[in-house]
Protein backbone atom coordinates (compact mmCIF):
# COMPACT_ATOMS: atom_id res chain seq x y z
CA UNK A 1 0.00 0.00 0.00
CA UNK A 2 1.00 3.59 -0.65
CA UNK A 3 1.65 6.17 2.33
CA UNK A 4 -1.36 6.56 4.26
CA UNK A 5 -3.36 3.23 3.44
CA UNK A 6 -2.98 -0.36 5.07
CA UNK A 7 -4.72 -3.46 4.25
CA UNK A 8 -5.31 -5.24 7.22
CA UNK A 9 -6.54 -8.47 5.61
CA UNK A 10 -5.45 -10.51 2.94
CA UNK A 11 -6.56 -10.63 -0.30
CA UNK A 12 -7.36 -7.25 -0.21
CA UNK A 13 -8.41 -5.68 -4.00
CA UNK A 14 -7.52 -2.08 -2.63
CA UNK A 15 -6.15 -0.28 0.23
CA UNK A 16 -7.83 1.56 3.02
CA UNK A 17 -7.24 5.24 3.80
CA UNK A 18 -6.00 5.89 7.42
CA UNK A 19 -8.59 8.21 8.92
CA UNK A 20 -8.32 12.00 9.37
CA UNK A 21 -6.30 12.68 12.41
CA UNK A 22 -3.31 10.19 11.61
CA UNK A 23 -1.26 9.21 9.16
CA UNK A 24 1.46 6.34 7.65
CA UNK A 25 4.61 7.71 6.10
CA UNK A 26 5.78 4.89 4.36
CA UNK A 27 5.81 4.83 0.62
CA UNK A 28 5.06 1.27 -0.78
CA UNK A 29 8.15 0.15 0.42
CA UNK A 30 7.63 -2.26 3.72
CA UNK A 31 4.46 -4.45 3.85
CA UNK A 32 4.61 -4.69 7.45
CA UNK A 33 4.16 -0.99 7.82
CA UNK A 34 0.77 -1.43 6.35
CA UNK A 35 -0.91 -4.51 7.34
CA UNK A 36 -2.88 -3.26 10.44
CA UNK A 37 -5.21 -0.04 11.16
CA UNK A 38 -2.64 0.70 14.27
CA UNK A 39 0.22 1.78 11.52
CA UNK A 40 -1.50 4.47 11.21
CA UNK A 41 -0.50 7.16 14.20
CA UNK A 42 -2.10 10.24 15.68
CA UNK A 43 -1.04 13.24 14.38
CA UNK A 44 0.81 15.24 17.38
CA UNK A 45 -0.92 17.79 19.33
CA UNK A 46 -1.30 21.19 17.34
CA UNK A 47 -1.58 19.71 13.85
CA UNK A 48 -3.82 17.83 11.47
CA UNK A 49 -4.34 15.48 8.67
CA UNK A 50 -6.96 14.38 6.16
CA UNK A 51 -7.86 11.12 5.19
CA UNK A 52 -4.95 8.98 3.48
CA UNK A 53 -2.36 11.55 4.94
CA UNK A 54 1.52 10.53 4.29
CA UNK A 55 2.04 13.44 7.13
CA UNK A 56 0.47 15.42 9.43
CA UNK A 57 0.62 19.71 8.87
CA UNK A 58 0.85 21.73 11.72
CA UNK A 59 -1.34 24.85 12.88
CA UNK A 60 0.14 27.40 11.41
CA UNK A 61 1.34 30.23 13.77
CA UNK A 62 -1.14 32.45 15.21
CA UNK A 63 -3.69 28.94 15.72
CA UNK A 64 -3.55 26.13 17.55
CA UNK A 65 -5.49 23.32 18.16
CA UNK A 66 -5.15 20.93 21.65
CA UNK A 67 -5.58 17.58 20.30
CA UNK A 68 -5.02 15.79 16.92
CA UNK A 69 -7.04 17.95 13.75
CA UNK A 70 -8.67 16.10 11.18
CA UNK A 71 -9.47 18.95 9.17
CA UNK A 72 -7.09 22.63 8.82
CA UNK A 73 -10.89 24.31 10.56
CA UNK A 74 -9.78 22.45 14.03
CA UNK A 75 -6.57 25.32 14.05
CA UNK A 76 -8.49 27.73 16.03
CA UNK A 77 -7.21 31.76 15.78
CA UNK A 78 -5.92 33.29 18.71
CA UNK A 79 -7.78 36.01 20.43
CA UNK A 80 -6.75 39.54 19.94
CA UNK A 81 -3.81 40.20 22.23
CA UNK A 82 -2.46 36.30 21.94
CA UNK A 83 -0.37 34.88 19.69
CA UNK A 84 1.16 31.29 18.91
CA UNK A 85 4.03 30.01 16.97
CA UNK A 86 2.75 27.29 14.29
CA UNK A 87 2.44 23.54 15.90
CA UNK A 88 1.04 25.04 18.97
CA UNK A 89 -1.45 23.24 21.39
CA UNK A 90 -2.73 26.92 22.92
CA UNK A 91 -2.26 30.66 22.51
CA UNK A 92 0.04 32.84 24.96
CA UNK A 93 -1.43 35.97 25.95
CA UNK A 94 1.07 39.02 26.21
CA UNK A 95 2.19 39.47 29.49
CA UNK A 96 1.18 42.26 31.50
CA UNK A 97 3.15 45.52 30.35
CA UNK A 98 2.27 44.56 26.83
CA UNK A 99 -0.56 44.77 24.40
CA UNK A 100 -1.19 43.14 20.53
CA UNK A 101 -4.22 44.70 18.49
CA UNK A 102 -4.61 41.67 16.62
CA UNK A 103 -3.19 37.79 16.51
CA UNK A 104 0.78 37.55 16.73
CA UNK A 105 2.84 34.61 15.58
CA UNK A 106 5.39 35.26 18.73
CA UNK A 107 6.02 36.99 21.93
CA UNK A 108 8.22 39.65 19.89
CA UNK A 109 4.68 40.64 18.57
CA UNK A 110 3.80 42.11 21.49
CA UNK A 111 4.73 45.20 22.62
CA UNK A 112 4.87 47.46 25.83
CA UNK A 113 2.78 50.46 26.42
CA UNK A 114 3.59 53.58 25.23
CA UNK A 115 4.00 56.80 28.13
CA UNK A 116 1.07 57.40 30.03
CA UNK A 117 -0.48 53.97 29.54
CA UNK A 118 -0.31 50.61 31.15
CA UNK A 119 -1.50 46.88 30.76
CA UNK A 120 -2.38 45.23 34.14
CA UNK A 121 -3.50 41.55 32.88
CA UNK A 122 -1.86 39.24 30.06
CA UNK A 123 -3.68 38.86 26.86
CA UNK A 124 -4.16 42.63 26.09
CA UNK A 125 -5.45 44.00 22.76
CA UNK A 126 -5.06 47.05 24.25
CA UNK A 127 -3.49 49.53 27.17
CA UNK A 128 -5.22 51.51 29.16
CA UNK A 129 -4.38 55.44 29.98
CA UNK A 130 -3.59 56.58 33.05
CA UNK A 131 -6.19 58.41 34.96
CA UNK A 132 -6.09 62.66 34.49
CA UNK A 133 -3.68 63.85 37.48
CA UNK A 134 -1.51 60.89 36.83
CA UNK A 135 1.21 60.68 34.46
CA UNK A 136 4.01 57.77 33.34
CA UNK A 137 7.09 58.69 32.13
CA UNK A 138 8.77 55.48 30.20
CA UNK A 139 7.92 55.17 26.65
CA UNK A 140 7.65 52.02 25.76
CA UNK A 141 11.02 50.74 27.10
CA UNK A 142 10.36 48.70 30.14
CA UNK A 143 6.96 46.28 30.56
CA UNK A 144 7.17 46.11 34.27
CA UNK A 145 6.91 49.88 34.42
CA UNK A 146 3.37 49.12 32.60
CA UNK A 147 2.16 46.53 34.16
CA UNK A 148 -0.29 47.81 36.94
CA UNK A 149 -2.43 51.01 37.78
CA UNK A 150 -0.12 51.59 40.43
CA UNK A 151 2.55 52.43 37.90
CA UNK A 152 0.89 55.88 37.49
CA UNK A 153 2.34 58.16 39.46
CA UNK A 154 0.29 60.65 40.67
CA UNK A 155 1.41 64.84 40.05
CA UNK A 156 2.67 67.15 42.42
CA UNK A 157 0.68 69.92 43.74
CA UNK A 158 0.79 72.98 41.19
CA UNK A 159 0.72 70.51 38.33
CA UNK A 160 -2.07 69.18 36.41
CA UNK A 161 -1.98 66.13 33.52
CA UNK A 162 -4.66 65.10 31.25
CA UNK A 163 -5.76 61.42 30.70
CA UNK A 164 -2.80 59.04 29.76
CA UNK A 165 0.11 61.57 30.35
CA UNK A 166 3.49 61.16 30.11
CA UNK A 167 4.29 64.07 31.98
CA UNK A 168 2.74 66.80 34.42
CA UNK A 169 2.58 70.59 33.69
CA UNK A 170 3.00 73.03 36.09
CA UNK A 171 0.24 75.83 36.55
CA UNK A 172 1.48 79.17 35.16
CA UNK A 173 2.88 82.07 37.00
CA UNK A 174 0.12 83.97 38.59
CA UNK A 175 -1.74 80.76 39.01
CA UNK A 176 -1.82 78.38 41.56
CA UNK A 177 -3.61 75.05 42.58
CA UNK A 178 -3.16 72.98 46.29
CA UNK A 179 -3.55 69.39 44.41
CA UNK A 180 -2.60 67.26 41.34
CA UNK A 181 -5.08 69.04 38.54
CA UNK A 182 -7.05 67.06 35.99
CA UNK A 183 -7.00 70.02 33.52
CA UNK A 184 -5.59 73.62 33.23
CA UNK A 185 -8.62 74.84 35.26
CA UNK A 186 -7.83 73.45 38.12
CA UNK A 187 -5.11 76.23 38.03
CA UNK A 188 -6.93 79.46 39.94
CA UNK A 189 -5.85 82.60 39.14
CA UNK A 190 -4.34 85.01 41.78
CA UNK A 191 -5.94 87.73 43.05
CA UNK A 192 -5.16 91.27 42.16
CA UNK A 193 -2.03 91.79 44.72
CA UNK A 194 -1.11 88.38 44.87
CA UNK A 195 1.62 86.82 42.85
CA UNK A 196 2.67 83.16 42.55
CA UNK A 197 5.99 81.60 40.43
CA UNK A 198 5.03 78.47 38.10
CA UNK A 199 3.87 75.27 39.74
CA UNK A 200 2.93 76.92 43.35
CA UNK A 201 0.56 75.65 45.64
CA UNK A 202 -1.09 78.74 46.66
CA UNK A 203 -0.48 82.56 45.71
CA UNK A 204 1.41 84.91 48.04
CA UNK A 205 0.43 88.53 48.87
CA UNK A 206 2.74 91.40 48.36
CA UNK A 207 4.28 92.71 51.44
CA UNK A 208 3.37 95.15 53.81
CA UNK A 209 4.46 98.38 52.19
CA UNK A 210 3.89 97.04 48.83
CA UNK A 211 1.51 96.70 46.20
CA UNK A 212 0.19 95.25 42.84
CA UNK A 213 -2.46 96.43 40.71
CA UNK A 214 -3.26 93.17 39.18
CA UNK A 215 -1.39 89.73 39.25
CA UNK A 216 2.25 89.16 39.22
CA UNK A 217 4.76 86.49 38.52
CA UNK A 218 7.58 86.66 40.92
CA UNK A 219 7.82 88.77 44.49
CA UNK A 220 9.34 91.21 42.25
CA UNK A 221 6.27 92.59 40.39
CA UNK A 222 5.22 93.88 43.40
CA UNK A 223 5.96 98.08 43.99
CA UNK A 224 7.19 100.00 47.33
CA UNK A 225 4.13 102.42 47.86
CA UNK A 226 4.75 105.70 46.45
CA UNK A 227 5.46 109.13 48.98
CA UNK A 228 2.36 109.97 51.05
CA UNK A 229 1.07 106.01 50.42
CA UNK A 230 0.91 103.40 52.32
CA UNK A 231 0.09 99.50 52.21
Amino acid sequence: CSSGKYAGSEGSSSCTSCDAGKYLTDAGTNANLHNTESDCKICSSGSWSSLGAESCTNCVAGKAFDGAGTSIGDCASCNNGQWSVAGSTSCTGCAKGKYLHGVGTSGDSCSVCSSGKYAGSEGSSSCTSCDAGKYLTDAGTNANLHNTESDCKICSSGSWSSLGAESCTNCVAGKAFDGAGTSIGDCASCNNGQWSVAGSTSCTGCAKGKYLHGVGTSGDSCSVCSSGKYA
